[in-house]
């Protein structure tokens, strides 16, 4: 029964890490366009995405609560349940209640690596627009319950942030970037390949200088307005 305990609490402690990389990770673009469509939960997102100290600090909140209920209650729980097992050990009984605790915090450690970092995380990253959606109207109550902590974390983190000089300004998307988002949605099909030529084009054509864009004029062919239809048709054929 511990046991259970343990692993469910790591799983909470793994729904507020994947929640915490994919908000951080997710498109801004993308879930504009969700809102448009009239995704509740992409505005929520987004409104996050506006205070991040805030809803970062519920995140911590959540994770540094579990992470001591897990430690203290596992620590001794399962360590009582260790203790006759060593005990049994020819020349371990002395320490068995040392050994049983060294096995436990290994033991917890290990699977808060695994179920409540590591595959949350990777998880988030895969899709994070859906999962910070599928998860932000439980972090936006959290965090309205949690109001007073949430206020306090937050205010503290402004200051020291003002402190040492971090500004939290947005980060115009670079010419990279960009080029990186119209491979990525060329390749899941979201634009069509003629499309992505066309937008690629215009990167190219600001890449280029004037003189090589334009035809010098002894290369140019002129037609006179009063030319022959038949004069005008053997210079194009030309």
């Amino acid at each position: 029964m511990e046991f259970l305990i343990i692993i469910l609490l790591l799983v909470l402690n793994g729904i507020f890490a994947m929640y915490e990389i994919a908000l951080v990770s997710s498109s801004k673009a993308r879930l504009e366009t969700l809102a448009s469509r009239g995704n509740k939960s992409a505005r929520g997102v987004l409104k996050q995405l506006e205070e991040p100290e805030k809803f970062l600090s519920t995140i911590q909140i959540g994770i540094t609560l579990i992470g001591i209920v897990s430690g203290a209650y596992g620590g001794v729980a399962i360590a009582d349940d260790l203790v006759p097992l060593f005990s049994i050990i020819p020349g371990a009984e002395a320490y068995a209640r040392n050994l049983a605790m060294v096995t436990t915090v290994a033991i917890i450690t290990y699977l808060s690596l695994i179920i409540g970092e590591l595959v949350p995380k990777s998880i988030a990253l895969s899709n994070p627009e859906r999962y910070a959606t599928l998860f932000s109207p439980v972090m936006i109550l959290l965090t309205k319950v949690s109001y007073p902590f949430v206020w306090l974390l937050s205010v503290s983190t402004r200051l020291l942030n003002k402190i040492i000089g971090v500004k939290n300004e947005e980060r115009p998307m670079t010419q990279e970037e960009i080029k990186m988002i119209l491979h990525q949605s060329s390749e899941q099909g979201v634009i069509d390949k003629e499309e992505t030529e066309m937008l690629r084009d215009v990167f190219r054509f600001s890449d280029k200088r004037a003189n090589e864009l334009m035809t010098h004029r002894r290369d140019l062919v002129i037609l006179h307005p009063d030319d022959s239809q038949e004069k005008v048709m053997k210079t194009i054929e030309v």
